[in-house]
């Protein structure tokens, strides 16, 4: 009954993103539909249990997508947010975060810290009264959590985020439950980016890995709840493998960023062939270096 001030993403071009954008991939198709088929489920499990007497208990979706930029992680991410708040028009019920300003501000998001109210220098400490009230708020009717960019999310981080979450969603009626009873929770982003300060995903599933012990013991649990909920989210994996950035007949291109996510790296031909790309190479015309200046994705920092 409430009515919350929300705005949905935009294309450049000032349209809305529709689901039928996504259509012409598989691996986004995929991805949405899951997403909506959990959230149909979600409004109707009541009505079903009522009905045919159904005992079983409903099973949120936790949702790891991972894939190298160009994919469309952002195009997907902008596709749900319109698709499930078309469906409560009269409140927000979708959050999306990123552990960075920059990386918020791509997906139309927020920062961690600035959605669950977390201290920017420790982010594990536990949330005064007014804050509590503050996050409860914004987490009273949300159905959707994206995280974006996870790479970069450390453990800490993550577990200091589900923390607050579980004590505040839902007006903190759902404090025993996964998430505090959010039904759906996604994490996006490319493990083969650059990780986290702190121990992040990477470190996840690293045998031998133990926390500095001179930390602060809240910290540490943090750190534990963290490991886990980067568990949970990959109860289902989803990998966007296909470039939206690189031609379709551009195998070599292809091949070259491919091997540069792998140890092996680059082979000598593959080298050279990326440093004749280089905007100081002499054999480049005036025509071609002009181009790359204008339309050129950087590898290097160009000054």
């Amino acid at each position: 009954s409430k009515s919350d001030k929300k705005s949905v993403p935009m294309k450049n071009n000032g349209l809305s993103y529709k689901i039928d954008d996504v259509l012409s991939s598989p691996e986004q198709t995929e991805i949405v539909f899951m997403v909506l088929e959990k959230l149909r489920e979600w409004i109707e499990y009541e009505d079903e249990c009522a009905i045919h007497g159904r005992t079983t208990n409903f099973e949120p979706l936790r949702m790891t997508v991972q894939g190298p930029g160009g994919t469309g992680k952002s195009f997907v991410i902008n596709v749900i947010v319109t698709a499930v708040e078309a469906l409560f028009p009269g409140a927000k019920v979708s959050e999306v975060v990123a552990p960075t300003g920059a990386a918020a501000y791509n997906v139309g998001g927020k920062t961690f810290h600035s959605t669950f109210l977390l201290n920017w220098k420790k982010p594990w400490r536990h949330l005064g009264a007014e804050k509590q009230e503050r996050l409860k708020e914004t987490l009273l009717r949300t159905l959707v959590l994206i995280i974006d960019e996870r790479s970069l999310v450390s453990m800490e981080l993550l577990g200091s985020a589900k923390r607050n979450v579980e004590s505040c969603a839902h007006g903190g009626t759902n404090r025993d439950r996964d998430w505090g009873g959010i039904p759906i929770v996604i994490a996006l982003g490319d493990d083969h980016q650059l990780p986290s300060i702190k121990p992040g995903a990477t470190s996840v599933l690293v045998e031998d890995y133990s926390p500095t012990a001179s930390r602060e013991p809240q910290s540490i649990i943090a750190e534990d709840v963290g490991r886990e909920a980067f568990l949970g989210l990959a109860a289902n994996v989803k990998e966007l493998k296909t470039s939206r950035r690189i031609a379709p007949d551009s195998h070599d291109l292809k091949q070259i960023t491919s091997a540069l996510r792998t140890e092996d790296g680059l082979n000598e031909e593959q080298v050279e062939q990326l440093l004749t790309l280089k905007i100081d190479n002499p054999k480049l015309s005036i025509e071609r270096r002009t181009y790359l200046e204008d339309k050129g994705i950087w590898v290097f920092y160009k000054r």
